[in-house]
């Protein structure tokens, strides 16, 4: 678009991004063709950079998240035996795409050159635009629940999962009853996160699903990495600077600097309307303020400081 059209945008971006500047054109057209392109961009980048051991690392671990996650409900009280096995079962069957398929570290290109046969374009930047929607509508039908989704490719760094994919189905009423008493903690818990700068208060209702998803996750990962801590006995190592922080703190503290971010008043205001997600700052004060784990670590009384004495919990 001409300069006078991205400037109506830039001025958006400011108010509601808080970005002050127009992103350079070459990083642009990059993320235009890694968005749209992504598996041919990263067979490239797969060959010449991504590590092979690391994949395989990346898999052992969520093979002991998803085994620690298992261990949670079997320690949940709340469900009843039932809910229980169906809970297990749909976990033993999640569908795990980590960095990238197979085909793409293959010399054999068939299935890229089949995937991307209808991507012909001309030298017009609108007709191309066009093209592509097309493309990807008909990509989304073709491949709904078969094949590496193609929201996300290698070359992004980021998790996702698909709620049309998932169900509460199977649960008893009691323990879907009793599920729905427990939610309601994080519901008040996340309601009552305040930021004083614009006067609002977090969603909690807004943000239920993904803060329950936060307090979990951090548990299932952090026996994970117990375990995976005790069969690995000094293996990992102590960072120069951070010495006098045990392993299991350091873990804590590396899950806290991931939301570690500075973020503008007016951009605080959109995500707070609109945002499945809570604030970064409430993401981490929230699900470490619920594990008696963090407390155990830093030596924290129940109650004191970020140890919550009304522990939400439902993993």
């Amino acid at each position: 678009m001409p300069k006078s059209i991205r400037n109506i945008k830039e001025q958006f971006d400011l108010i509601f991004q808080a970005t002050s500047t127009e992103e350079l054109r070459t990083i642009k057209c990059a993320v235009y063709v890694n968005k749209n392109m992504g598996f041919v961009v990263s067979k490239l980048y797969i060959k010449n950079y991504f590590d092979e051991n690391a994949h395989n690392q990346s898999l052992k671990m969520l093979e002991n998240i998803q085994n620690s996650f298992i261990d949670l409900i079997n320690q949940s009280y709340w469900m009843d035996d039932k809910s229980k096995m169906k809970t297990i079962e749909k976990a033993k069957t999640i569908d795990k795409k980590i960095a990238y398929p197979d085909y793409l570290v293959s010399d054999n290109n068939t299935k890229l050159e089949n995937d991307y046969s209808a991507y012909d374009f001309n030298s017009s930047y609108i007709h191309n635009s066009f093209k592509i929607h097309q493309i990807k509508a008909i990509e989304n039908f073709q491949f709904l629940r078969k094949a590496w989704p193609s929201i996300i490719s290698p070359t992004t760094m980021n998790a996702y999962y698909a709620p049309s994919q998932n169900q509460i189905t199977w649960w008893t009423n009691e323990t879907i009853e009793k599920f729905n008493n427990r939610k309601q903690c994080f519901i008040e818990q996340y309601s009552n996160f305040s930021v004083p700068e614009i006067n609002m208060n977090s969603n909690g209702n807004q943000t239920q699903d993904e803060d329950i998803a936060d307090n979990g996750g951090l548990k299932a990962a952090f026996y994970a990495y117990q375990k995976w801590a005790k069969n690995n006995v000094n293996v990992d190592k102590k960072l120069p600077g951070l010495t006098q922080y045990s392993s299991e703190q350091m873990f804590f503290i590396h899950f806290a600097h991931v939301g570690c971010t500075r973020i503008s008043i007016s951009r605080a205001f959109n995500k707070i309307l609109t945002d499945v997600h809570s604030l970064e700052r409430f993401r981490i004060i929230g699900s470490t303020s619920n594990f008696d784990e963090f407390d155990r670590v830093f030596g924290c009384k129940l109650g004191q400081r970020n140890s919550r004495m009304k522990k939400c919990v439902v993993w």
